[in-house]
């Protein structure tokens, strides 16, 4: 539970901050909210610096002076902690997205046509 109620967090954050940024402000993040989210979320990201910086790069969003920029494949660990394998998970899914009954171009999910 406590891996999903994370993602909610990183996910208000980050996109949060995207928005301030867009608008022309910045985001003022609690170092110990940002610090609880990236632990519980990316247990490999680094915790010798600042947390919100290391939640934004564990994200993808900036680079982390010291540490190889994360990828589009990252994915984070909201399984309990206690399963973590010590690995950084990538998201390599082979197989295409599946697609709805009816999803076909100018259909929506339910079949119904646009308009």
């Amino acid at each position: 539970m406590t891996g999903f109620l994370a993602m909610g967090c990183s996910e208000i954050l980050v996109h949060g901050c995207d928005a301030c940024l867009g608008l022309g402000f910045g985001l003022l993040v609690p170092p110990d909210l940002a610090a609880r989210v990236c632990q519980r979320l990316f247990p490999w990201a680094p915790g010798d610096g600042a947390p919100w910086p290391a939640l934004l790069w564990a994200n993808g969003r900036v680079e982390l002076p010291g540490h190889r920029r994360v990828g589009p494949d990252w994915v984070w660990h909201c399984a309990p902690l206690d399963e973590w394998d010590g690995t950084i998970p990538t998201w390599r899914d082979p197989s295409p997205a599946p697609v709805m009954p009816g999803a076909a171009a100018g259909h929506g999910a339910d079949g119904s046509t646009p308009g």
